[in-house]
């Protein structure tokens, strides 16, 4: 059902070619508060409306058919801008850039006017910068500015490169990490540094077919470490599968597979997923760490985000958690709600689109037409 994979290979090209294939890379960040962001970006990212429902159907399209870019930010536990665009393919781009010989490599993303790049050097050092520049719907004006991490790229504890392409492939990437955000939009703005984390999911079999029913997946920022939890539940009677992961601010990584990943106190949302209060697991050394879910910022029919709490002894941690049921994907009934959150800048949009895009503040306003109020002091 997955595979965790090493940083290296790259997502190959043809693996985009692949009807049903899917590829989304995803970075957060966190400062010591709690505030922070999202961003996401791929090619067949199942969640887009019509995604999953034209594989049921038997019309496929490859994973380049539909590319993505999506931005979420988080103050006082709430979103405070949200923004998922769906992009003409002919104005984006990925170029991998394979390690040479001495363990050098890089990538480049481009969608429309924004270029995300990734690099890493022979001693492992990486770095990642995403210049933005994205057209806002709704009068909000542009999307712009700037989030970087900087860190070094996972070592160890992966299943060796395959030569096939993958069914499903999860690779943490850069962890234990430092970034920083810029960006604005109108007159919305948000800077922060802090915390932050990257991982790549890509695979050619369609995510709903590969018999997951849902999966926990968590990472803490402790002082010295990373800890990362990921609890896949398959569909019928299988035993869940349960890893924990530590990774060092140099890289250095250890594994435990199997770990028994506790989920406490469910409860079922208004869509009828169940989520928990608090989960547990043990570390790689036998220590206890226990999770809070201190805020949900985003809750659907498939998918849901918390940002959480984690303990472990003395240390405290900062770190965000989504749960995830691919089974429930791109359900026809729910499929306009889903398509109200979706920009379109080369096509149509729903008219509801302005009051999930863009900044909070505002949104009623946008939808009805009215300009944005400007911020104390602005000309």
């Amino acid at each position: 059902m997955i595979t965790l994979a090493a940083p290296a290979p790259l997502v190959p090209p043809a693996l985009l070619a692949a009807p049903g294939s899917f590829a989304w890379w995803y970075v957060d960040l966190l400062d010591d508060a709690g505030d922070g962001l999202v961003l996401i970006w791929s090619w067949g990212l199942p969640f887009l409306p019509g995604v999953t429902g034209a594989i049921r159907a038997g019309a496929a399209l490859p994973a380049a058919a539909r590319p993505s870019i999506n931005l979420a930010v988080y103050e006082g536990g709430k979103e405070s801008f949200y923004l998922l665009q769906e992009r003409d393919p002919s104005r984006c781009a990925y170029t991998p850039a394979p390690a040479g010989p001495g363990g050098a490599g890089g990538c480049t993303w481009r969608f429309g006017d924004t270029e995300i790049v990734a690099s890493w050097q022979e001693d492992g050092a990486f770095r990642l910068r995403a210049a933005i520049d994205l057209p806002a719907p709704g009068g909000a004006g542009r999307l712009s500015g700037a989030v970087e991490v900087d860190g070094w790229v996972r070592g160890g504890g992966a299943a060796p490169a395959s030569a096939s392409l993958p069914d499903h492939e999860w690779a943490p990437l850069c962890l234990a990490a430092r970034g920083r955000a810029d960006v604005r939009c109108g007159g919305w703005s948000f800077a922060r540094e802090g915390r932050a984390y990257h991982d790549r999911n890509a695979g050619v079999a369609p995510l709903h077919t590969l018999g997951i029913g849902r999966w926990w997946w968590g990472r803490l920022a402790f002082p010295d470490r990373e800890l990362v939890f990921y609890r896949l539940v398959a569909d019928g009677d299988a035993p869940a599968r349960d890893l924990v992961l530590e990774v060092r601010p140099d890289g250095a990584t250890r594994v435990a597979d199997g770990a028994a990943i506790r989920v406490d106190a469910e409860r079922r949302s208004i869509w009828g997923l169940r989520w928990p209060a608090r989960l547990s697991f043990d570390d790689p050394d036998g220590r206890p760490v226990a999770v809070r879910l201190l805020h949900g910022v985003d809750d659907g029919p498939f998918y849901q985000r918390f940002l959480v709490e984690g303990v472990c002894g003395d240390a405290r941690a900062r770190g965000l958690a989504e749960l995830v049921a691919p089974a429930r994907f791109d359900p026809p009934v729910l499929r306009p709600l889903v398509r109200m959150r979706v920009h379109h800048p080369e096509g149509a949009d729903s008219p509801w689109l302005p009051l999930f895009a863009g900044p909070v503040a505002g949104r009623w306003g946008r939808l009805l037409g009215r300009p944005a109020a400007l911020p104390v002091g602005a000309a």
